[in-house]
C-alpha cells in the first residue's frame, strides 16, 4: 500500500522523501525499495538534507511513535521548506517511549481536528478468528477481542510463575524446532528477564546454546526521562552517559562515566581520554543515561542491540537487531552468523527470545508468545495488549497465572493521555470506572503479594532444613573424632528467626 501511494504521489509530479523515528525503521523501507528513507533525526539536524525537501512531500512511516517536540520540529522544517507532511502509523499502538507512551497520532486527532484516512483490512493473520480477535484490540473493543481470542484457544493459564515461564520456554522450542519464527512478548523487563532465563536453560539441554559462556559487560539504559536526567541528585559514580546527539562540545557516541559532584555541586564526569568535564545537565535531551551489569552469552545465543553503532570493521550496528551468537575471538569480541563482529566492551546488547511490547512493534513472525502475569499488571495497557497479541500471522499464545484479573484490569484500563487531554477533561470529569479499576489492580496486586510471601516462606523452611541437617552433621563428626579421646560433645543451640 506504501508503495501505491507513494507512486500515486510522484505521477502528480510531487518528489516523494520517506522517514522514519528509528533507524531500524528506516532500514526496513530501504528493504521495501525506498532507497532515499532516513531517520527523521537526520532531517532535523542537517541544514543540507532540509533544503534537500524543498517543494516535495515527507512520508513518515511508524509516525505514532514519535515524539511531541520532534513532531513540532518536523513541522517547523517541512513550512520553511514549503513541504507537505503525510504520516503513517497506527494509532491504537504505542507512542513515543521517552513521552509516556502518549501517541502523537491520537493528539493531532483529537487537538488538531485532523481527519485521518484509514485502511480497515487487516492482512498479517491469516486465520479469519485470529484475525477478527485483533480488528476487535484495534478498535479498544478489549472484552470482545479477549472472548474470540479464548474462544481459539489462545490462552494458558498456569499459577505457579516457574511452571508458567517452563511452558513458555518448552513451547518456545517445540515451535522453533517445526521451522516457524517465534517471538516472545512481555509487558516489563522483568517477566522478560525470567522468561529469557527459562528459555536459555531449555535451550541449553537441547544442545542448541553451548554450555560455555562468556560474561560480557552490558549497559542497561535506566530509561530516565529528561527531567530527571537534568537532576544532579539522579547521578551516581559509575553511571555511564552516552551522547545520542552532539552539543556542549561532545560528540554523538561519545561516552562519559560519572565519578560524582564538584564543590559548586556540578556532576563531573571522565572521557575516554580520562580528563574531568562537568556534565552539561541542561542539555539533558542530547544523552542517555546507563549503569553497568554483566550479560553471559554463548555460541548460539540470540541478542538483541540495544542501540546503533558500528562493528570492529565499520559494519552498522542498528538498534532492535536480532541476531544469533556464532562465536568469539581470541580477545572476547563477539562474531554473529552473518559475519558482524562487535567488540567485546560495547555493552549494549540483551537477549534476544523475549521483548518488550515496545520493542516488538513493527515484527511479524509466524507465533507469538505474550507472557503477561499479574507480575506486570502495572504496565497492562490496551496498547500494550493490542501490539503484543499481533504480531503474529498464524498463531498467538497467552500466558498468565489470571486470565479473568487479566482481562479486568485491561478493560478498565484507559489509553495514555496527553498534557492537553487532561487539561481540557478539567477536574469536573471525573472517571466513572477509577473505583472499579483500583479494585481490579488491588486483586492483581494481593495476588502477587500472597505468591511473593509464599515463596519467602518456602526459602526460610529451606534455609531452616539446611540449618538443620548442617547442625546434625556438626554432631556426628564430632563424635566422630571426639570419641578415640573420650572428649564429651559440646553443646550446640539453634533457634530460627522468628
Amino acid at each position: 500500500m506504501l508503495s501505491q501511494t507513494v507512486a500515486a504521489i510522484e505521477a502528480e509530479g510531487c518528489p516523494v522523501f520517506t522517514f522514519a523515528p528509528t533507524t531500524a525503521a528506516a532500514k526496513v523501507l530501504r528493504k521495501e525499495g525506498f532507497g532515499n528513507a532516513a531517520t527523521l533525526q537526520s532531517l532535523i539536524i542537517s541544514e543540507e538534507s532540509q533544503a534537500q525537501i524543498k517543494g516535495g512531500v515527507l512520508l513518515v512511516d511508524e509516525a505514532g511513535m514519535i515524539g511531541v517536540p520532534q513532531m513540532k520540529r518536523l513541522m517547523e522544517v517541512a513550512a520553511a521548506q514549503g513541504a507537505r507532511v503525510a504520516l503513517i502509523g497506527d494509532g491504537q499502538q504505542h507512542g513515543s517511549v521517552e513521552r509516556s507512551d502518549v501517541n502523537v497520532l491520537h493528539i493531532l486527532e483529537r487537538h488538531a481536528g485532523l481527519a485521518p484516512f484509514t485502511l480497515s483490512d487487516i492482512r498479517r493473520q491469516r486465520d479469519a478468528a485470529y484475525r477478527a480477535a485483533v480488528a476487535d484490540l484495534s478498535c479498544g473493543r478489549i472484552a470482545e477481542g479477549f472472548d474470540k481470542l479464548e474462544a481459539i484457544g489462545a490462552f494458558r493459564e498456569v499459577e505457579d510463575d516457574a511452571a508458567r515461564y517452563g511452558q513458555i520456554a518448552e513451547d518456545y522450542l517445540a515451535l522453533a524446532q517445526e521451522g516457524k519464527e517465534v517471538l516472545i512478548v512481555s509487558p516489563t523487563h522483568a517477566e522478560g528477564a525470567a522468561v529469557n532465563d527459562a528459555v536459555r536453560r531449555r535451550l541449553k539441554d537441547a544442545g542448541l546454546i553451548e554450555a560455555d559462556e562468556h560474561s560480557l559487560p552490558q549497559w542497561a539504559n535506566l530509561n530516565a526521562t529528561i527531567a530527571e536526567r537534568r537532576q544532579a541528585r539522579f547521578y551516581a559514580p559509575g553511571m555511564m552517559v552516552g551522547f545520542v546527539r552532539g552539543c556542549a562540545g561532545f560528540k554523538v557516541g561519545e561516552r562519559l562515566t560519572v565519578t560524582g559532584r564538584d564543590e559548586d555541586g556540578y556532576v563531573i564526569a571522565e572521557t575516554t581520554n580520562g580528563d574531568a568535564v562537568r556534565l552539561p545537565l541542561t542539555q539533558a535531551e542530547c544523552f542517555q543515561v546507563f549503569e553497568e551489569r554483566r550479560l553471559n552469552l554463548a555460541v548460539g545465543d540470540l541478542v538483541r542491540l540495544t542501540k546503533n553503532g558500528f562493528g570492529v570493521h565499520g559494519e552498522a550496528l542498528v538498534n532492535g537487531t536480532v541476531a544469533r551468537v556464532d562465536g568469539f575471538t581470541n580477545n572476547g569480541d563477539i562474531t554473529l552468523e552473518d559475519g558482524t563482529i562487535i567488540e567485546h566492551g560495547f555493552g549494549h546488547l540483551t537477549y534476544g527470545y523475549c521483548l518488550t511490547s515496545h520493542a516488538s512493534q513493527g515484527r511479524t513472525v509466524d507465533a507469538v508468545l505474550v507472557a503477561q502475569s499479574s507480575l506486570s499488571a502495572g504496565a497492562a495497557s490496551p496498547e500494550q495488549v493490542y501490539v503484543s497479541v499481533s504480531r503474529a500471522r498464524e498463531e498467538v499464545r497467552i500466558y498468565t497465572d489470571d486470565a479473568e484479573a487479566m482481562k479486568d484490569t485491561l478493560t478498565s484500563g484507559r489509553h495514555a493521555m496527553s498534557a492537553t487531554d487532561v487539561l481540557k477533561s478539567g477536574p469536573e470529569a471525573e472517571d466513572p470506572d477509577r473505583p472499579r479499576r483500583i479494585k481490579v489492580y488491588q486483586k492483581m496486586m494481593n495476588v502477587h503479594w500472597r505468591r511473593k510471601r509464599e515463596r519467602l516462606r518456602q526459602a526460610a523452611e529451606a534455609t531452616r532444613s539446611r540449618s538443620a541437617d548442617l547442625i546434625g552433621t556438626l554432631r556426628s563428626t564430632w563424635a566422630r573424632l571426639a570419641a578415640p579421646l573420650s572428649l564429651s560433645r559440646p553443646s550446640i543451640h539453634w533457634r530460627p528467626a522468628p
